[in-house]
């Protein structure tokens, strides 16, 4: 059961390209007409790297079961 990027807060784990990571920061640009642009700072929770990910309002990710 997938949920969209503007779902995410600080502290959500989702699965991403395989991996599991928690959302560390989170800051969403509502855009004109209705778009919006979600930048999130990501942990990887298999090796501790960050990552600074750029999503478009209507995409979505899985949960991670951990």
């Amino acid at each position: 059961m997938a949920f969209g990027i503007t779902d995410l807060k600080k502290g959500t784990l989702f699965v991403y390209e395989g991996q599991p990571y928690k959302v560390t920061e989170y800051s969403q640009k509502v855009m004109g007409r209705g778009g919006s642009i979600v930048n999130v700072k990501i942990k990887s929770l298999i090796d501790g790297k960050v990552l600074d990910k750029t999503f478009k309002g209507n995409e979505s990710v899985e949960p991670a079961d951990v």
